[in-house]
């Protein structure tokens, strides 16, 4: 947040600044991964400090290259290749973000171009000592999930404009409208920038565009799971919103105080909601839970099937057989552990169904019917037992009735 606003200030003053830290303050996306000592964070504080750097360098009018401003850009760029195997991709699409917005810059500086240039092509070959590595474990590092279809990874985008979290309140519908909504200010602000300050405003939405759209194009060839992995991007939705508010001329105060009010309440409403609905405590205690009351050939059934990682997080090796329930497709999946792939549901030859089903419900998504359901994969019919509730979870169990 506090770099955040240093990146404000250095492109449009302080109010921007003030504008982009409390909007980053606001961010559902950004509260849910700085929740995780994990490495997406990493990568943004990476991205940020490359994003000074390029902001500094196109500001610079002197035609000369700083000694800190070179070394903030490679500090920056070690940091986003060794927090996560995309890293690479993203400061690849950066720099080619970087090199079109110094193209309209006449005369073009060319020692701006290079320099940096090298020291991203350096970081990038610090990594040479885990390529064997690398290249081993390459498989099981890019077999997240599927890669969405296009409209899909549109949507996953849009969420990182922060409403995404909105859904636990009213539903899809009204976090793709909220996230919309954010979009349209967000590429206006941008777009009204670009008019003032080209080179920047050029920088700006070639930083917001290229680098998802380079890893969407990777998980054309390799699955990637988006959401997470282009969540750095968050950071120039953000500054869009930011931008609005300080340049856009909105011709009376108060579409001014109405657009700023709706923002901070969007924002504001979309990461209560993560904060109401997602709680990994909640999670824990639903995987002790299973801990203590599974028993041998039971098995867990989820009706979202990323529902897998938090139980996984939590219970390890020690994780029951999961199956997942397409309830648009009506078929059965089960989970396998080895190439962490979710494969179609086939019992074994003579194998018998489970005297239990542990159902895991989140919100109320698992559909109606789930007896139904059983009965038809299984042949047996269940009946539900008394449900374990815990925060915006609960646990049923199914059982064999004779």
């Amino acid at each position: 947040v506090a770099l955040a606003w240093v990146l404000g200030n250095q492109l449009a003053g302080r109010s921007t600044a003030f504008w982009l830290a409390l909007f980053m303050l606001l961010s559902d996306i950004h509260l849910h991964y700085s929740q995780e000592a994990r490495h997406y964070v990493l990568l943004t504080f990476g991205w940020l400090l490359l994003i000074l750097a390029m902001v500094k360098l196109l500001r610079d009018d002197t035609g000369r290259s700083s000694i800190g401003i070179l070394l903030l850009w490679a500090l920056g760029a070690l940091l986003m290749v060794h927090a996560h195997p995309v890293g690479l991709p993203w400061l690849a699409a950066s720099q080619l973000a970087y090199w079109i917005a110094l193209a309209v810059v006449r005369p073009l500086p060319w020692r701006r171009m290079l320099l940096p240039a090298l020291l991203s092509l350096g970081a990038a070959l610090t990594l040479l000592p885990w390529l064997g590595l690398a290249l081993e474990n390459a498989a099981a590092s890019f077999n997240w999930l599927h890669q969405p279809s296009p409209m899909q990874a549109l949507l996953q985008w849009l969420s990182l404009f922060g409403a995404r979290s909105l859904v636990h309140l009213g539903g899809r519908e009204l976090a793709v409208a909220g996230s919309i909504l954010l979009a349209g200010v967000s590429l206006a602000g941008i777009a009204t920038y670009l008019r003032q300050r080209r080179s920047l405003g050029i920088l700006l939405l070639g930083l917001m565009l290229l680098p998802p759209m380079t890893l969407w194009l990777i998980g054309l060839v390799k699955p990637v799971y988006l959401t997470r992995t282009i969540s750095p991007d968050h950071l120039l939705a953000m500054t869009g919103l930011a931008l609005a508010i300080s340049h856009i001329k909105w011709p009376r105060l108060r579409v001014v105080a109405g657009i700023t009010l709706a923002l901070v309440l969007v924002l504001g409403a979309s990461s209560w909601a993560w904060r109401t609905h997602y709680q990994k405590e909640a999670w824990r205690d639903l995987s002790s839970q299973l801990g203590q009351r599974t028993a041998r050939g039971d098995i867990v059934l989820l009706c979202e099937n990323q529902l897998y990682r938090p139980l996984w997080f939590y219970l390890g090796e020690q994780t029951p057989r999961l199956l997942y329930l397409d309830r648009r497709r009506h078929r059965l999946y089960e989970w396998q552990p080895d190439n962490r792939q979710w494969r179609p549901f086939r019992p074994a030859p003579g194998e018998r169904p489970p005297v239990t089903f542990w159902l895991v419900d989140r919100l109320g998504h698992c559909p109606q019917g789930i007896g139904r359901m059983l009965y038809r994969f299984t042949g047996l019919r269940y009946r539900h037992g008394e449900p374990w509730r815990g925060h915006a979870l609960s646990l049923t169990p199914w059982q064999q009735t004779r």
